[in-house]
C-alpha cells in the first residue's frame, strides 16, 4: 500500500496538497507539485534548467518527508518571511495540507533559520539535488 494512500497512519498525516515555488530573477522559478502520488518540478520557461523532474516517492521517502517536517517545525513557520531592504532576488512559496494539518509560508529574500535543512529534505523526496541549498 502506497503511504499516500494510508488515511489511518498513526505515525504521520497524509499529505493530501503540496506546493512549492522557489527562484527569482533572472534565472526563473522552479515550481514543485503533487499530483496524485507523483510530485512533477517544473522549471518556468525561461529558466536556466532545461529538463522537468518526475517522481513517484517510496513510502519510506513519505515517511522521511513527514518526520523532516516535523523535526524542522515547518509547520510553525511564519505566514511571510520579507526582506524589505532588497526588492528582487529569490521569493519562496510552501503550501502543505494534511489531513490534519495545514501551512501556507513563503517569503522574499528572506527565510527561516532551518530553511536549507527543508531544501535537503525536498531534494531527498524526488530523489534527486535539484533545488540550490544556500539560502
Amino acid at each position: 500500500m502506497s503511504y499516500q494512500n494510508q488515511s489511518d497512519s498513526n505515525h504521520f498525516s497524509k499529505i493530501l496538497e503540496l506546493e512549492f515555488k522557489i527562484g527569482g530573477f533572472p534565472a526563473g522559478q522552479d515550481r514543485l507539485i503533487l499530483e496524485g502520488n507523483k510530485i512533477s518540478v517544473t522549471p518556468t520557461p525561461w529558466a536556466r534548467r532545461e529538463a522537468a523532474v518526475t517522481h513517484i516517492p517510496s513510502d519510506e521517502e513519505w515517511m522521511e518527508f513527514s518526520q523532516s517536517l516535523k523535526q524542522l517545525k515547518v509547520w510553525g513557520w511564519k505566514e511571510n518571511y520579507r526582506n524589505p531592504l532588497i526588492e528582487d532576488g529569490t521569493q519562496w512559496d510552501l503550501w502543505i495540507r494534511t489531513d490534519s494539518s495545514e501551512i501556507d509560508s513563503g517569503g522574499s529574500n528572506k527565510f527561516p533559520t532551518n530553511f536549507n535543512k527543508f531544501i535537503k529534505s525536498i531534494d531527498k523526496l524526488i530523489n534527486q539535488d535539484y533545488f540550490e541549498e544556500d539560502y
